[in-house]
């Protein structure tokens, strides 16, 4: 029993000593985009205070800098700063390195006054590149559409934090592998989308001969049933017709009447021109027979077949329609040019509404998009794959 509660005490001791963390903040200051605040870390552990410690702060889940060291009384500063996100609040935490003792606050940044007005544009566009990652740009430009340089845009993908500042031509681009992306740039809203995988046959060399071509390429074998189809449409509609051949049109008392008299035998035309018959019996059964193959190939070729062959030209194509109906509402958004006006005062015209605009114009634009891009995805890409 003494062990026990021995044991017991220098467990409370313990869980009493455990580290503590205090998180103080200073006002946080918004300017040009970007949040800055000064944020207090106090290390305790018990009574006494943690003097020569390394401390982390996060800003979100990502690492900001390298780690801080408490000073004799446990405490320690760090300025954090970065852009705004959209929703203007940002989660500071703080851990004890080598341990799982940490703290967290959520500061509210104020708004910027010297952003009041402003009407800066932003478009993020993606490329497929022939390695299969994407190169993603972002340009930044003014209400003028002039672009604007010198922005820092912070890329965060592949387990990796970048920050790059816009070029001359207010562009600023970065290599980044399929997943997930997401872009800070101050004074916008985050944008997080996904690069999705490129198909698994996305750049694969040429097959060398004919042979090795059709059994790897989907398009190719499609390209030779679509071939036959045809062919043997042909061949049935040119040499063996659509139907059974025609007799005579006479009952069985005139073909007999009619024989007798002709050929001095009183009996059917089945009896007497039997070679006709067997021909006529053998091309019945050979144009059912080619007609059927023909059916069969038609539906399996056709109908099943084409749609499993064209299934990455149809996934590209709607990427890209997709893709495309986005970048015409980031443009719509772009600020348009004014008119130039005389002295002379204008009426303004209204004009009727195109076609493409109104209740069912996005269903409109989308189809004819997609199928221009499969069209011309099919025609650009042949029998390669």
């Amino acid at each position: 029993m003494p062990e026990e509660q021995g044991r017991r005490r220098n467990r409370g001791q313990q869980q009493q000593a455990r580290a503590n963390i205090e998180l103080r903040c200073q006002p946080p200051q918004a300017a040009a985009g970007e949040f800055s605040v000064e944020v207090e870390a106090i290390a305790t552990e018990g009574p006494q205070a943690l003097s020569g410690r390394n401390l982390q702060f996060f800003v979100g889940s990502v690492a900001f800098s390298g780690p801080e060291q408490t000073d004799d009384n446990g405490r320690c500063r760090k300025k954090i700063t970065g852009p705004i996100p959209s929703s203007r609040e940002v989660r500071i935490e703080v851990q004890v390195v080598g341990q799982a003792t940490r703290r967290d606050i959520t500061i509210k940044i104020p708004a910027d006054p010297a952003a009041a007005g402003r009407t800066d544009k932003l478009n993020v566009r993606y490329t497929l590149r022939d390695d299969g990652n994407y190169m993603v740009a972002v340009l930044v430009a003014d209400d003028k559409g002039k672009e604007k340089s010198g922005v820092p845009v912070t890329f965060v993908a592949d387990g990796e934090v970048n920050t790059i500042a816009t070029n001359a031509n207010g562009i600023a681009a970065r290599g980044c592998e399929p997943g997930k992306v997401k872009i800070l740039t101050p004074g916008f809203e985050a944008n997080d989308f996904d690069l999705e995988k490129p198909p698994r046959r996305w750049n694969r060399p040429e097959p060398e001969s004919g042979w090795e071509r059709f059994q790897t390429n989907n398009n190719c074998r499609l390209m030779w049933a679509w071939l036959a189809v045809g062919a043997l449409l042909l061949v049935n509609l040119a040499f063996l017709g659509i139907g059974p051949e025609p007799d005579s049109g006479l009952s069985e008392i005139r073909q007999k009447y009619y024989n007798f008299y002709f050929h001095d035998q009183y009996a059917v035309d089945k009896e007497i021109h039997w070679a006709k018959n067997a021909w006529t019996v053998s091309m019945d059964f050979l144009r059912s027979l080619s007609w059927k193959l023909w059916w069969i190939l038609f539906v399996v070729a056709i109908v099943v077949y084409t749609p499993i062959a064209l299934r990455d030209e149809v996934a590209k194509s709607f990427k890209l329609t997709w893709r495309a109906i986005q970048e015409r509402k980031l443009d719509q958004d772009l600020p348009d040019v004014p008119p130039q006006t005389t002295g002379a005062e204008t009426t303004p015209r209204t004009e009727p509404p195109r076609r493409g605009e109104g209740r069912h114009g996005e269903y409109w634009i989308f189809v004819r998009e997609f199928f221009s891009a499969l069209v011309a995805e099919i025609a650009a890409k042949g029998i390669r794959r």
